[in-house]
């Protein structure tokens, strides 16, 4: 019995990095969408702001925030691997990889 709620819990910590991911990947995909639609950076950042909480307005506290998420997923999601599911195994796979991915990018931003 105890071999099954190990179980369940990989898999809880394994969806908790899922969620903890997708945050800074939906905001960078909304930021290239944004950027897109204005023709300036001005613009696209004024525009960008309205979207992010008040207390995370100024881009050094956001671009903290999304490497603290990136990397508290990874975290979660390397205890989650091993996780039966094989679906969640190959999202939690691909998650450590774009999470990866996004610290370099807010790495490289930072500069």
């Amino acid at each position: 019995m105890a071999n099954h709620s190990k179980l369940k819990t990989k898999d809880i910590f394994a969806i908790a990095g899922l969620v903890a991911g997708f945050i800074p990947l939906y905001y960078q995909a909304l930021w290239i969408y944004i950027r897109n639609l204005f023709g300036n950076q001005g613009e696209s950042v004024a525009e960008f702001k309205k979207y992010l909480p008040p207390l995370f307005r100024d881009p050094h506290k956001a671009t903290f925030l999304f490497l603290v998420l990136c990397v508290i997923s990874i975290i979660l999601c390397v205890i989650g691997i091993k996780t039966t599911k094989k679906s969640l195994k190959v999202a939690v796979i691909t998650d450590i990889f774009i999470c990866s991915l996004l610290i370099l990018l807010l790495l490289f931003s930072l500069m």
